[in-house]
């Protein structure tokens, strides 16, 4: 399995249709417009344990895609793009 960015980063991934709808319900209502909204998410996770909890066979390889890499599919990808995390 190949990781987007760094390995042990913890991220909360979401499924966009879900994250869509999530949106478009409160811009729906004239109440919510102006207002901050809190959108559920699930438990941070590094790379590494998303791989671990789609492994069915307990033996998946985790490797981070290289910097290079990424950088050069954003030359042929519009909507592709680089999260470096925090710099520390």
């Amino acid at each position: 399995m190949f990781w987007p960015g760094k390995i042990d980063q913890p991220h909360a991934l979401h499924h966009l249709p879900d994250l869509a709808r999530a949106l478009v319900m409160p811009a729906d209502n004239e109440a919510s417009w102006g207002r901050a909204w809190n959108l559920p998410s699930p438990k941070p996770l590094t790379g590494r344990q998303y791989a671990a909890a789609a492994a069915l066979d307990g033996r998946t390889r985790v490797n981070a895609v290289p910097k290079l890499a990424l950088r050069t599919a954003c030359l042929f990808e519009s909507v592709a793009f680089v999260y470096e995390g925090p710099s520390s």
